[in-house]
């Protein structure tokens, strides 16, 4: 990943759930939603923000795009939207550490017991 034109750079890591069936989330029970996750993996995300020093509360996120730049993840959760989580799709969990600096020539990377090993090297 190039840090070139990123203001603040940082990486969190997280669970990722690949959505296996369509849900309507709506009216999804738990069991439901437990029944429509095809399989999850570890992900390391890589963030990004113009909000200074990271003095992020949740509006800042929102405005900020979320301040993902490397990662699949949903601006609004999808209940709200009135939107299924459809066949597919990747869920991010919220981060399992804090958001880290990105370094250049830093390799980045996440092992979760059975899940397996997500990273990415930072370049100048």
């Amino acid at each position: 990943m190039p840090l070139i034109r990123l203001w603040q750079p940082r990486t969190e890591v997280a669970v990722a759930f690949v959505v296996g069936r369509d849900l309507q989330v709506e009216t999804a029970l738990q069991a439901d939603v437990m029944n429509a996750i095809e399989y999850a993996l570890p992900s390391a995300e890589a963030l990004d923000s113009c909000v200074a020093n990271w003095n992020i509360k949740f509006v800042d996120t929102v405005a900020d795009n979320a301040t993902c730049l490397r990662a699949e993840a949903a601006a609004r959760p999808s209940a709200a939207a009135g939107e299924p989580l459809q066949a597919g799709w990747i869920v991010m969990a919220g981060g399992a550490t804090p958001a880290e600096w990105n370094l250049p020539g830093r390799y980045v990377a996440i092992e979760m017991e059975r899940l397996g090993v997500a990273g990415f090297h930072v370049e100048d």
